[in-house]
């Protein structure tokens, strides 16, 4: 309910101007005093805007966190005008019916392309849906060290990171480059997600401890919107050379060569990362100028 003004106090820290924010309650305004989930809205918006800073951005607020309303926002946010990329940082369990859902994940008829990013998990490995879901790409995460200036000094794999194989979703045309399990496999790539190494956000919600102000905040849900972000500026780049945005997100990232990513070799989720492709950190981080 305060995104508007805590979103003006974080880019007036860092230097940047208001984006557009539209927000949007398709199912009726939500209930409650959001505590449990004003600080993931905050992450999710400062840092989306703190990547992609003159991207407009769209705020759709679940009526409640339940599947079938997280699933009826995703499809009312695909829908809109003008969205090239939709942030997911909510996940849970895989459960049998899931692949009857997976259209929800795709882009509308008659609309310009859009990508689907989703956290893939934060409690080791294991598989988690939407994030498992064909169309979407799955964000694992990592433990990045910098300099003061930003230079990157080391990454490992975030041993709280979701990651593996699936037990229903089918391997990806794409992913048999890299595996040949026949089940599709997450995360596809990686972000900072160590909470010891997160991103400063504030909120002027009080949480459930009451607590509101300045978080350094984690979990693969910090990655999602920041690859949501890229994404957005690559379509940008693409919308400058004729082309349109991308609609098959996981099939893009799986054509880049590997130079446009920091592969991570070290850390363990409860799987092992390793070189090249792995269950932990996917491809890896991005190079982002690549």
């Amino acid at each position: 309910p305060k995104i508007q003004a805590d979103l003006h106090t974080f880019d007036n820290s860092f230097g940047l101007a208001d984006p557009s924010l539209t927000i949007a309650t398709p199912q009726g305004k939500p209930a409650g005093g959001h505590g449990d989930w004003a600080g993931e809205m905050a992450l999710d918006v400062e840092w989306a805007h703190a990547i992609a800073p003159k991207a407009k951005i769209l705020l759709v607020e679940a009526l409640s966190p339940s599947d079938a309303d997280l699933r009826s926002a995703v499809d009312y946010a695909r829908r809109q005008p003008g969205v090239v990329a939709v942030s997911m940082s909510w996940g849970g369990s895989e459960f049998s019916s899931e692949l009857g859902y997976d259209s929800t994940f795709t882009t509308p008829a008659g609309h310009a392309g859009v990508a689907f990013v989703a956290s893939a998990g934060d409690n080791g490995a294991g598989a988690q849906w939407p994030a498992v879901s064909p169309n979407v790409v799955a964000v694992g995460g990592t433990n990045l060290t910098v300099t003061t200036n930003g230079t990157r000094i080391s990454e490992t794999g975030w041993n709280s990171g979701g990651g593996g194989l699936s037990k229903y979703e089918f391997e990806l045309p794409n992913q048999r480059s890299v595996q040949n399990s026949g089940k599709r496999s997450t995360p596809d790539i990686a972000y900072n997600a160590d909470p010891n190494t997160g991103f400063y956000v504030y909120d002027s919600v009080p949480d459930q401890n009451g607590e509101t102000g300045w978080f350094s905040y984690g979990g693969t849900s910090a990655g999602a919107p920041q690859w949501a972000a890229l994404i957005a500026l690559a379509d940008q780049g693409r919308a400058a050379a004729g082309l349109g945005s991308l609609s098959n997100a996981p099939a893009a990232i799986y054509s880049l060569p590997a130079a446009d990513f920091n592969d991570i070799v070290v850390g363990n989720n409860g799987l092992k990362a390793s070189a090249g492709y792995d269950l932990v950190t996917g491809f890896g981080s991005p190079r982002a100028d690549q």
